[in-house]
């Protein structure tokens, strides 16, 4: 995979392309960035071996494997959010609720994504009311991705 000297990961638009590959990167990636798109992306950076008999690719498995990890992670991630919002630390809560709505879309969990940005946008404006009911919908939305649900 490149270095994160030749492949900057920023929020960029196109007018931003140039000055950063004439500088000598061979890539500008935009984020966010879906799992499916990084691997894709990174792919023209790493070699192939891809099997001809019909198995599963290794990056098919790999993808499989990420994605199994990060959905087990979910409770964990989800109970520092639960603590934060307990213990009013809006920073932290927002902080983990930022992760997690990137990481929610680019493992392809488009509801977590969305469920986490309309409780990150609660806690940002502090509508204590509304916190509980949309921590309650993403816990919902969450356990339902879980294993054996």
């Amino acid at each position: 995979m490149p270095d994160g000297d030749h492949c900057p990961h920023r929020h960029a638009i196109t007018a931003d392309r140039a000055p950063i590959l004439k500088a000598g990167f061979d890539d500008v990636w935009a984020k966010p960035i879906s799992l499916e798109k990084l691997l894709e992306r990174t792919s023209a950076y790493l070699p192939t071996a891809e099997p001809t008999d019909g198995r599963e690719s290794a990056s098919s498995a790999r993808q499989a494997e990420f994605h199994r990890e990060y959905v087990n992670s979910l409770p964990a991630k989800m109970e520092v959010i639960k603590v934060a919002l307990r213990q009013e630390d809006y920073q932290m809560a927002e902080s983990e609720l930022h992760r997690l709505i990137g990481s929610g879309g680019m493992y392809g969990l488009m509801q977590v994504s969305e469920a986490a940005a309309e409780l990150s946008a609660m806690v940002l404006s502090r509508q204590a009311a509304e916190i509980q009911s949309a921590f309650e919908r993403l816990e919902r939305i969450v356990a339902a991705v879980l294993p054996g649900r």
